[in-house]
């Protein structure tokens, strides 16, 4: 029969699946078990190239988006205040830079060895 649409054997199917009905603890098993695959999958896929290089891509983009709102969308007294906060940064890190370089230059080599940098953080900031 060419015209007739039976099915072959192989395209047939060969049962029906049978419902099995899972105890609470086997579901919470199987879903721990899927929880741990898709972390795994996850973390595999945070790894490739190809997803390191879209979440630069995407970092990129959002400092694109920052740039624009500070040129274009900020207000004149919000930049003037950026400004500002840049100058107070450059001034204490010379500050700092000149704090180091002194407190290096004034030690001698025995006491170098004492100098912890919890010393230097403290003479730095206190």
């Amino acid at each position: 029969m060419e015209g007739s649409h039976q099915l072959s054997s192989e395209m047939q199917p060969r049962h029906k699946p049978t419902r099995q009905v899972m105890t609470a603890e086997q579901q919470r098993a199987f879903c721990r078990i899927g929880a741990i695959v898709r972390g795994f999958l996850t973390r595999r896929l945070l790894k490739t190239e190809k997803v390191k290089h879209l979440r630069q891509t995407i970092l990129l983009r959002a400092a694109l988006y920052d740039i624009h709102d500070i040129f274009f969308e900020m207000p004149l007294w919000d930049r003037l205040a950026l400004l500002q906060q840049d100058r107070e940064l450059q001034a204490e890190r010379k500050l700092r830079d000149i704090v180091t370089c002194q407190l290096i230059n004034h030690t001698s080599i025995s006491d170098q060895k004492n100098v912890t940098s919890d010393s230097i953080t403290y003479i730095l900031f206190f």
